[in-house]
C-alpha cells in the first residue's frame, strides 16, 4: 500500500486540501460530498450520479466489511493534477443500501486499500465518540495545554479500568462498567489512605 498521508472526512476533502497534499507528496484518502463535480467519460456530473450508474448489485462485494464498492478514475477541475480515484461504496443500513463516496489522490491505490484506510479512520472516530460520551473527554475546562493533556490521560485511564470490567463480564454496558471501576478505585484509594495513616 502506498504511504497514506491523510485520511479525512468530507469537511477536509476540499480542492484546496487535495492540492496541498499533492504538493507535499502525500496521498489523501477522504470522504467526499455527493455534490462535488467530476468529469467522467467526457461528461461533467456530480459524484452522486455514480450511484445511479452503478447500483449496489453491480459493485464488488467486500466481505470483510459487508460493503459493495466500485472505483473509477475521474478528473476534477481546479486541481493541479486532476486525475483522482473515486470509490462508490454501498453499505447496508438496516434493510436499505446507502451510497457514500471516497476519493484517493493516488490512482494506483487499490479499492481494498482505500476501504481499509477508511475503516481504520472510522474505528478511531468510534473510539473518540466513546471517550466523549462515556468518559467526559470534552468536559475539560482547563485553558493550559498541560492541564488538558492531564485530563485526556485521566480519560484514557478511566477507559482502561472500565475495559477491564467489561472484559470480566461480556455484555456489560459502559455506564455500569464505569460505575464498577470507579467503586473499585475508590475502595483502593481509601484502603491505601488508611494504610498510610496507620
Amino acid at each position: 500500500m502506498a504511504c497514506v498521508g491523510v485520511v479525512a472526512d468530507a469537511e477536509f476533502t476540499t480542492k484546496e486540501n487535495l492540492n496541498l497534499c499533492r504538493a507535499a507528496n502525500l496521498e489523501l484518502i477522504g470522504r467526499i460530498k455527493k455534490s462535488m463535480v467530476m468529469n467522467y467519460q467526457g461528461e461533467k456530473k456530480q459524484i452522486r450520479h455514480m450511484a445511479e450508474l452503478f447500483p449496489f448489485k453491480s459493485c464488488s462485494h467486500y466481505k470483510t466489511v459487508g460493503w459493495r464498492a466500485r472505483s473509477s478514475i475521474v478528473s476534477i477541475e481546479d486541481l493541479d493534477q486532476p486525475l483522482v480515484k473515486i470509490v462508490l461504496i454501498w453499505r447496508k443500513n438496516r434493510s436499505e443500501w446507502i451510497p457514500f463516496f471516497l476519493l484517493s489522490t493516488n490512482i494506483e491505490t487499490t479499492t481494498g486499500e482505500i476501504i481499509r484506510a477508511w475503516q481504520k479512520r472510522w474505528q478511531i472516530e468510534v473510539l473518540h465518540r466513546l471517550y466523549k460520551q462515556n468518559f467526559g473527554l470534552p468536559s475539560s475546562q482547563f485553558i493550559h495545554y498541560a492541564s488538558q493533556q492531564h485530563h485526556a490521560n485521566l480519560v484514557l485511564e478511566a477507559y482502561g479500568f472500565a475495559r477491564v470490567e467489561r472484559d470480566r463480564e461480556r455484555g456489560l454496558k459502559w455506564r455500569e462498567a464505569r460505575r464498577r471501576a470507579g467503586e473499585k478505585l475508590r475502595k483502593q484509594l481509601v484502603t491505601e489512605g488508611l494504610a498510610r495513616a496507620a
